[in-house]
């Protein structure tokens, strides 16, 4: 038997150790993993410990926790129905306006309760990162690296210790175990998986209207992660070579286990989706024009609006790198400095350039710079909503993006341990 022949179930019961040794080796990866959560839960406590002993801010908190009558009425079925009919604080969360009852109920007016709140929140999201970028996209250690990045990250502080900014993690905990589940039903479509899918999308959408282009990203896991539907010049971008091709369909948790389908079936999958997302678009529009936050479009320039969308990616991408002069608010200033706008083109090009050449990790780099671009658009300044241009909390997200796209994916770890066997 060559090295590269695996022993049937008869043989290895032949074989004395044998059966033993292979049962250790199936169960490191399952300890690796539970001490790498470990890690993901003790880091962030150590890092946001502050936490426990800070209090509510005069930064709309006091319109989200103290004076808010849905929140200090405690939960009720009167306060469920009005935050589902109802728009409030320039914006359509009713999941965001749960989660804040609940605390209420529970704790009162303990500001430690709702800060401990949403850093749980917080580490269970770096725990459901690191299990969805270990079994889609990432082998375990750049896995867990990510999931750090994403848990210590000087960016995620605003959204994590803002009780005001519940919504981004809340909705990203939706988010993700959304991604986890749509993998779930990708590899074994059955309709209770599908509505579950559904049903976990609906609550991050009501809990934060920034997951409208989820149906996108559903779509670009299907052809970049999942090779549900594939064609050559797609499989010419994204593999290096046709061994690596051949490497990826032989690599844990790829592709190869999910059936293959046509564009039109992913499409007409995604219209549900769409239609979430459309309809909550369209609430979320309505609220921030009730309370006066849209800007007219009228009086803003197509030079100046494209100027911002170009400021808003590069921005993202340059705190994440220098994560310094750190502010809850960044004014919009309409001309901005020719300087700024050439550093911010030069910032994009470069990253352009990392993301599609040629070499190994392109899949996973064109992956995270294409999912990166699709999470900032409904922020990037398209539609101007107030006097702020970015916000750290915007990021919370798409920095993951930009971390897969520095990392290793398991095609390009495989591969490079076949090429030096």
């Amino acid at each position: 038997m060559s090295k590269f022949d695996s022993p049937t179930v008869e043989e290895n019961r032949c074989v004395p150790g044998l059966t033993a040794a292979n049962e250790g080796q199936n169960a490191m990866p399952r300890i690796q993993s539970a001490l790498s959560l470990f890690a993901l839960t003790v880091i962030p406590c150590l890092v946001y410990f502050q936490l426990y002993n800070s209090a509510f801010i005069q930064y709309d908190d006091p319109d989200y926790v103290w004076f808010e009558p849905l929140v200090t009425n405690g939960l009720s079925w009167s306060g469920l129905y009005q935050s589902v009919v109802s728009f409030r604080n320039s914006n359509w969360h009713p999941a965001t306006w749960w989660s804040l009852m609940l605390d209420y109920t529970l704790f009162g007016r303990n500001s430690r309760a709702f800060h401990v709140h949403s850093l749980v929140l917080h580490i269970l999201n770096g725990c459901l990162l690191f299990l969805w970028l270990k079994r889609y996209v990432l082998s375990a250690i750049p896995s867990l690296l990510v999931a750090i990045l994403f848990s210590i990250h000087p960016l995620h502080v605003e959204p994590v210790a803002w009780v005001s900014s519940r919504k981004d993690v809340l909705s990203s905990f939706f988010f993700l175990c959304m991604l986890l589940a749509y993998g779930s039903y990708a590899n074994k479509p059955k309709l209770i998986r599908y509505l579950l899918v559904f049903t976990l999308y609906g609550l991050g959408l009501m809990s934060k209207s920034m997951l409208v282009t989820a149906p996108l990203l559903l779509l670009l896991m299907d052809v970049c992660l999942l090779r549900r539907w594939s064609t050559w010049p797609l499989d010419k971008l994204l593999s290096t070579s046709a061994r690596d091709c051949e490497v990826d369909n032989r690599s844990e948790g790829s592709s190869s286990s999910c059936p293959t389908r046509s564009l039109l079936f992913l499409l007409v999958e995604k219209t549900p989706f769409i239609g979430l997302a459309v309809g909550t678009s369209v609430l979320c529009y309505q609220a921030q024009h009730q309370f006066g936050s849209v800007v007219d479009s009228e009086h803003t320039s197509i030079i100046e609006k494209l100027t911002q969308i170009l400021l808003s990616f590069s921005f993202y991408i340059e705190k994440t790198f220098l994560p310094l002069n750190l502010t809850l608010h960044y004014p919009y200033v309409a001309e901005q400095s020719s300087i700024r706008v050439a550093a911010a083109s030069v910032i994009l090009l470069v990253a352009g350039w990392f993301a599609f050449r040629p070499g190994r990790a392109r899949a996973t780099r064109i992956f995270g710079w294409t999912w990166y671009t699709i999470s900032l658009l409904p922020v990037c300044g398209i539609v101007r909503l107030g006097a702020l241009s970015t916000a750290d909390r915007y990021s919370y997200n798409p920095l993951i993006d930009l971390f897969v796209c520095l990392s290793f994916s398991k095609r390009d770890s495989s591969s490079l341990y076949n090429s030096q066997s």
